[in-house]
């Protein structure tokens, strides 16, 4: 997929992966997208947000990409929830 043919992102953030602050990422996200004209929608998990959840914001949403921004447990369950999809 070209880059600029990118419309709908989808980013899931573990704000408690790596020890390191996140307090701003999703903000530099929400920046980012807006400069670039990307809609988006930013999934943070935690305690209320199950991988269901998750997969349920891939489905309505339907993102042209899905972004895992955490450790290797983020980028292990997104990547599950994406196996077989376009």
């Amino acid at each position: 997929m070209a880059r600029n043919s990118l419309k709908k992102i989808l980013v899931v953030v573990n704000p408690a992966s790596g020890g390191k602050d996140k307090s701003q990422l999703s903000g530099q996200i929400q920046s980012f997208c807006d400069t670039h004209k990307l809609v988006h929608v930013i999934v943070e998990t935690g305690k209320r947000v199950t991988e269901k959840k998750i997969h349920e914001e891939i489905e309505d949403f339907n993102p042209d990409c899905v972004i895992a921004a955490g450790g290797d447990g983020t980028v292990n369950l997104v990547g599950k929830l994406l196996n077989n999809s376009d």
